[in-house]
């Protein structure tokens, strides 16, 4: 998510599908409040507020997508790993509290019941990782979880019948 001032202004959505053999597949979308001040705030109301030019959507998309493209490329070749460091100037989420339901699904099979956890960090393949109260550390994985980091909460996503 994008903060401006405690105030969400951007997001990516992501959704991951897990092929087998450590594959996924990724379907990823990126919203950015550029010029809507209306009902919250917006990139452009940011800028006006600190005397500074508005910038254009076509703009800002021309800042984004080289850097989007060199990402992809690094986990590509790579893995998360070498992204580590600059993910982590931006990071909101260290120490946050979550409630990781029973049914939730994690890195090593299901969750077997409730528990408790503290945001710890990102796993070396960039999945949430924390730890619970006996100080284990729980990687969360992103197949068939619902997570809001914002209420504190991961469970097994909803599906419609």
């Amino acid at each position: 998510d994008v903060y401006i001032n405690g105030t969400k202004v951007g997001g990516v959505l992501c959704q991951t599908v897990y092929k087998g053999s450590g594959a996924f597949q990724l379907i990823a979308g990126i919203g950015i409040n550029v010029d809507n001040a209306e009902p919250t705030f917006c990139i452009n109301q940011a800028l006006r507020d600190l005397d500074r030019e508005e910038i254009a959507k076509e703009e800002l998309l021309a800042e984004m997508i080289p850097r989007l493209v060199h990402a992809y490329r690094v986990i590509a070749k790579d893995s998360f790993s070498p992204l580590h460091e600059e993910y982590y100037r931006y990071w909101l989420h260290s120490g946050q509290k979550l409630k990781v339901k029973a049914d939730a699904s994690l890195r090593d099979g299901e969750g077997g019941e409730d528990k408790d956890v503290v945001v710890v960090g990102l796993s070396e393949d960039g999945f949430l990782l924390a730890q619970d109260e006996k100080k284990v550390l729980v990687e969360l994985y992103p197949d068939g979880n619902s997570l809001d980091l914002m209420s504190g909460l991961v469970c097994k996503k909803k599906t419609r019948a």
